[in-house]
């Protein structure tokens, strides 16, 4: 717990432990994913102390068990995500699932990770920049983050259809 109360107000900590909602959708391979959400460990200063609190990705993701569906949830991790309407943010892990289902979440913040060693990552960063061009506010620039070397970047906020 004082790993979250590091980064989550006070005031919203209960709601956030307790009420489920996909808050982020994570559309790939869910058994790798969730692997590496649990494995991933952080550490937060917390505001009251100024100590390093350890926890994981996973703590933060809170991610839905289908074998525990009583248990409260803020992130969907899935292989198919057909039913799953309105998440307030899509995460597509991989060329395949932005080809396929990009279309499915227009108004929702995505993000879209690709990896040069996929087969169809040359086909995914096309299909992304075809959408930078035709749906990009011109009007918005993206902020300025130093990356770390072989790690590329493009953003944009989506504009009125065009």
């Amino acid at each position: 717990m004082p790993f979250l109360s590091s980064l989550v107000p006070t005031w919203s900590l209960f709601q956030f432990l307790s009420e489920s909602t996909i808050d982020c959708l994570i559309h790939g391979v869910r058994r790798r994913l969730v692997g590496e959400a649990e494995t991933a460990e952080l550490g937060v200063a917390a505001h009251s102390d100024g100590r390093a609190h350890k926890g994981s990705i996973a703590n933060i993701l809170r991610i839905r068990d289908p074998h525990r569906p009583a248990e409260t949830f803020r992130t969907v991790v899935a292989n198919d995500v057909s039913g799953i309407e309105d998440p307030a943010v899509v995460i597509f892990d991989g060329p395949r699932p932005y080809l396929k289902w990009r279309h499915q979440w227009l108004q929702q913040p995505s993000l879209v990770v690709l990896d040069r060693s996929d087969g169809r990552a040359t086909e995914g960063a096309a299909a992304m920049n075809e959408e930078y061009v035709t749906k990009r506010a011109p009007e918005w620039d993206p902020p300025a983050i130093d990356l770390p070397g072989g790690v590329e970047m493009a953003c944009y906020v989506v504009g009125a259809s065009r």
